[in-house]
């Protein structure tokens, strides 16, 4: 309906479809290509018989955290791309007031971004702090 009412300025239009067609991408790389994702999120993992090695808890909290990142990134990125388009189509918007909204998404991207290439070195130092306070 948004696209196909004159409401709406062209250059809102065109981010709004972009910003749709890269979720839908997204989603066609988590449904149809997971074991390749799987394989890049859990690269870190050297386990030959995954069935039969028992699973560690760090091990686990990694790939959980890469998780956690691949699904903030799913959800911050296509929005980001629409408010980019929203604010390209406004004439006059105040930059002051639209900065820490502006800020805010791209601390999520980065966020989502960090747990995704962080996530084994923040396993290591948690369960390393965890490890040292129980005398292990």
């Amino acid at each position: 309906y948004m696209i196909f009412t004159n409401q709406m300025p062209l250059l809102s239009k065109i981010g709004l479809i972009l910003s749709e067609l890269i979720f839908l991408i997204i989603i066609y790389f988590l449904w149809f290509k997971a074991e390749e994702i799987a394989g890049i999120i859990t690269r870190h993992l050297d386990i030959e018989n995954k069935v039969a090695k028992e699973v560690e808890y760090d091990l686990l909290f990694q790939t959980l955290l890469a998780l956690a990142g691949v699904i903030i990134i799913t959800i911050s990125l296509p929005d980001f791309i629409r408010y980019i388009f929203e604010i390209l189509s406004v004439a006059h918007i105040s930059m002051f007031k639209e900065t820490p909204r502006f800020m805010s998404k791209i601390a999520e991207i980065l966020l989502g971004l960090f747990l995704v290439y962080r996530a084994q070195k923040i396993s290591h130092l948690i369960f390393k702090q965890e490890r040292n306070s129980n005398g292990i």
